[in-house]
């Protein structure tokens, strides 16, 4: 009870993990470009489950808000729990410059080194482990490895995405990326699917996310129009530019309080406390359909050098999760998806966005320029 209780109360979980098995060797960022993607994939499933149960997976303890995973091949990950806080302070943890700071503590010298002997010192925590417990966690361990092989990880990045262009035309970066994304989609798929972009609420006081709906009408359209050969060029710029535009009127108001996911979410959790009958709209099949967000999707600014990653919608099979981030004229994202879905495959649907991202960017230049003020 006590070693839970220290683990509970801690402000973070630092765990140290074994090298990297056999399989992938810890040199491989030296050698050609698919076989360094290839050690970062590996990275992401390592950090999520610890690879596997004989292996780091006793070291995760997923209800802690932040984990810390120190690898003595020399790869530093981690962990974050979404309901404690947002994104944005694990990304502002992981930025290089805290890793150029860890690498400043960690070289200097004897002379350097305050005085520590105040301080408590380490203590191993003791366990007891009933025959009950050993075989919970037998059997959390096999969960553990299921889900491990259910999950799949692919990170990726493009170039040559000409931010000049988009600079000129005054076309919002992050609107871009989002209507790129909903190409990829239907271009895999044929269809439109509910799409869910977080956005920072964070103006207001306790203020923490909403929801951004990426797919609309306007860009139902253009997809469509985008990919149908019979179309002009003209009518699918006039249709990305009336869908870039409604991309980021959505976007305002998600950030300015006046989305709707947050509040239907609040009556409903009123209408819980208060011990009342749920409201028929959360039972409607067409409001549950609008709730199953197939694609997840939040930009990560400061993406540069932090890697980060999240598993699509649990209760959603066949959806998908894209991390990403435009720097210049760069895209570097992480999709995942999960295996056990025949339609999902986040490697095809990262070819299917390179190529989106690529059509956009001749759809922009295309554009007129916009005059300066």
């Amino acid at each position: 009870k006590e070693s839970i209780e220290a683990i509970q109360s801690s402000i973070i979980f630092v765990a140290l993990d074994s090298g990297l098995p056999e399989l992938i060797a810890p040199n491989c960022t030296t050698k050609p470009v698919e076989h360094k993607f290839d050690f970062l994939n590996f990275c992401f499933q390592r950090c999520f489950t610890g690879t596997k149960m004989d292996c780091n997976a006793g070291n995760r303890w997923f209800d802690k808000a932040v984990q810390v995973f120190i690898s003595e091949d020399g790869t530093v990950s981690g962990l974050m729990e979404h309901s404690a806080m947002d994104g944005t302070p694990y990304v502002i943890l992981g930025h290089p410059s805290q890793s150029d700071e860890c690498m400043r503590i960690l070289t200097r010298t004897a002379d350097d080194v305050p005085n520590v002997q105040n301080l408590q010192s380490v203590q191993r925590l003791k366990w007891n482990f009933t025959p009950s417990i050993r075989q919970a966690i037998q059997k959390a361990g096999e969960f553990l490895d299921w889900k491990r092989d259910r999950l799949k990880f692919h990170y990726g990045e493009i170039s040559g995405l000409d931010k000049v262009a988009r600079r000129r035309r005054k076309i919002n970066t992050d609107s871009f990326a989002q209507l790129a994304i909903q190409l990829a989609y239907y271009r895999i798929h044929g269809r439109t699917t509910a799409s869910h972009e977080s956005c920072s609420t964070a103006q207001f006081k306790l203020g923490r996310t909403e929801t951004i709906r990426s797919a609309s009408i306007q860009s139902d359209a253009f997809v469509k129009a985008a990919l149908d050969p019979t179309t002009s060029v003209e009518r699918k710029v006039s249709l990305m530019k009336a869908a870039l535009d409604f991309q980021v009127k959505t976007a305002h108001q998600a950030r300015d309080g006046q989305g709707f996911d947050r509040h239907l979410f609040g009556l409903r959790m009123i209408a819980l406390e208060l011990g009342l009958p749920e409201p028929e709209l959360f039972k409607d099949e067409t409001f549950l359909e609008s709730k199953r967000f197939r694609v997840y999707t939040s930009q990560i600014p400061g993406f540069k050098g932090v890697m980060l990653g999240v598993a699509p919608f649990h209760s959603i099979k066949d959806g998908y999760s894209v991390l990403y981030a435009m720097s210049g004229n760069d895209c570097h994202y992480v999709l995942s998806s999960f295996n056990d879905c025949p339609e999902t495959d986040c490697v095809r649907f990262a070819s299917a966005l390179d190529q989106s991202l690529h059509d956009l960017t001749s759809l922009v230049s295309l554009l007129p320029v916009s005059a300066k003020l």
